[in-house]
């Protein structure tokens, strides 16, 4: 009994600390949508050094154990063990600190599926680490030997090398039984979503919105505006996939919603088809395409093609920007351009864009055939800003808000954090574009900060998730940057990098940098009152 709580009582202690050594992971694996073929692109990622810091631990805790069990072997092998236990402590908890030092850039959110991934987790390496220890005391009772007998607990040591593989184990578990529970809640949240009555009976309005960018602006201006005469329900933040829709649907928020709109992604071809078959959308919003999804879909067709079809699932009308229908008009059937609307170019006119404020001509086309303009000023900053606006107003106008309401809607919208957001600390701008910028937001953000008196600097890793197109779209925003006073591109930006030095950009004021804290340092030191810095784009952790 005494041999078996002792190998209980190891297995019990390593089990905790390896777990908390490892937390880093879940957070990782919920980024990458609790896909393993993405936590193990994240883990074999040339710059990442996690699992080197792993391999590392192993060294420290074998040679620290094995150093003390021969040091205090004279007082016989069960006392020298219980001494190697001080150093296996000791390392384990300061690397536990040394990650806690470096936070995940998304914070870990605590849900219910994490939570059970946590628990198959634990059982798993606690199962694994008892195994172990089982097999070397049988080992050890075979064969009985006393420099062996000091070494017993020596191979838990290695268990971090198995950390992230013992992981992937748990999370392909979780996804067996994750997975199709997943299925079950989405469908009876398209069912909840079907059914849904208003209070006075009507239907709910149904709204999907996709786009390779603008999505959540578009979603939060639409909001508002609808705001002026029906009670509307969003899903949240930049929640855009089939569980984040369902979540909104069965939410408070959504008992006695009018209008419900529903953000809508796409990593993969399929991906559209199956968020409208949840949400079975009345009406659409398609905002535009770039090449920031190249790297899974391969293409700007690809990604268009997969997009589009949002158009065809939308039982009344689709909303388009001009510069959509310019780029790909004859990419759209005859049924889907009669079915869409168009924005068109006069719709915006005499745009004026300042660091603090976007304004411009705003003329809507009524559906009774007449035409209203109006000068409309929003803090909402970049020329995005007047498209994003002028395609959730031509939509308003469709479900059918009066001009009034819909300039009354545009006159309370406020800019969404993350996207083009402006913060004044201590006399200095800070323009807070982190949120995945595209292409064309980033050439927004760049003239936004050239509007600023001061001192101008620019933060980024530039556009990410282009794969083969990544040296066609980030050198050409590489030598935009060669403008401005002072640049930090991350270190894996090489692309960017070239386009900044074949534009003649200075390499004295350029810098790369492997996390922002790094960078905060430095321009804390750096940055004088009435100087503007831009954070253009943020690396998610599993890029």
């Amino acid at each position: 009994m005494g041999e078996f709580l002792q190998r209980a009582a190891v297995s019990i202690l390593s089990t905790a600390l390896y777990f908390f050594a490892s937390v880093r992971m879940l957070g990782v694996v919920q980024q990458c949508g609790y896909r393993n073929s993405r936590f193990y692109g994240w883990l074999k990622r040339r710059d990442n050094l996690w699992y080197n810091r792993l391999c590392l631990l192993f060294l420290l805790l074998l040679l620290s154990c094995a150093l003390t069990a021969l040091c205090f072997s004279f007082a016989g092998a069960k006392a020298a063990r219980l001494c190697a236990i001080v150093p296996f402590l000791l390392f384990t908890l300061l690397f536990c600190v040394a990650e806690s030092k470096t936070p995940l850039k998304v914070p870990l959110k605590s849900t219910g599926r994490i939570r059970r991934l946590s628990a198959v987790y634990a059982f798993l390496l606690a199962v694994i680490t008892y195994l172990i220890v089982a097999v070397c005391a049988l080992f050890d009772g075979l064969i009985s030997a006393e420099l062996l007998s000091l070494f017993v607990y020596l191979p838990v040591c290695a268990l971090p090398l198995l950390l992230p593989f013992i992981f992937a184990l748990a999370n392909a578990v979780s996804c067996a039984f994750e997975t199709p529970r997943n299925a079950r809640f989405v469908k009876r949240a398209a069912e909840k979503l079907s059914a849904a009555k208003a209070a006075n009976g009507a239907p709910v309005i149904k709204i999907g919105i996709t786009g390779s960018y603008g999505k959540t602006s578009v979603k939060n201006i639409l909001a508002t505006i609808l705001s002026e005469k029906y009670r509307v329900c969003a899903t949240e933040q930049s929640y855009n996939t089939p569980v984040g829709i369902a979540k909104t649907v069965f939410s408070e928020k959504f008992d006695g919603a009018e209008v419900f709109i529903a953000e809508m992604g796409a990593t993969k071809e399929g991906d559209i088809e199956e968020l409208c078959n949840v949400v079975r959308p009345d009406y659409a919003v398609f905002t535009g395409v770039c090449r920031q999804h190249a790297q899974t879909f391969g293409n700007l067709e690809s990604i268009f093609a997969e997009k589009k079809k949002i158009v065809s699932r939308a039982a009344e009308k689709a909303v388009c920007g001009a510069e959509l229908y310019e780029q790909f008009a004859d990419k759209f059937t005859e049924e889907e351009k009669e079915k869409t609307l168009f924005v068109p170019r006069e719709a915006i006119e005499n745009v004026k864009v300042t660091p603090f404020e976007t304004s411009f001509d705003l003329t809507l086309c009524l559906k009774d055939g007449t035409k209203r303009t109006r000068r409309v000023g929003t803090k909402i900053l970049g020329r995005g800003a007047a498209e994003n606006i002028a395609v959730a107003a031509y939509l308003a106008v469709e479900i059918g808000l009066t001009a009034d309401e819909i300039f009354c809607g545009i006159q309370k919208a406020e800019p969404v954090p993350h996207r083009l957001n402006l913060i004044a600390e201590n006399g200095v701008y800070v323009l807070d574009d982190g949120y995945n910028a595209s292409e064309k937001s980033a050439l927004q953000a760049l003239e936004i900060l050239s509007g600023f008196a001061g001192r101008k600097y620019v933060v980024t890793p530039g556009i990410v998730e282009t794969g083969i197109e990544d040296a066609a779209v980030n050198r050409p925003l590489g030598a935009r940057l060669a403008q401005f006073d002072g640049v930090y591109l991350h270190s894996g930006a090489t692309a960017l990098k070239e386009g900044y030095l074949l534009a003649g950009g200075k390499e004295e004021t350029l810098r790369t940098y492997q996390s922002l804290e790094e960078v905060r340092s430095q321009l804390s030191a750096e940055l004088q009152e009435g100087d503007a810095v831009l954070f253009l784009n943020d690396l998610p952790d599993v890029y």
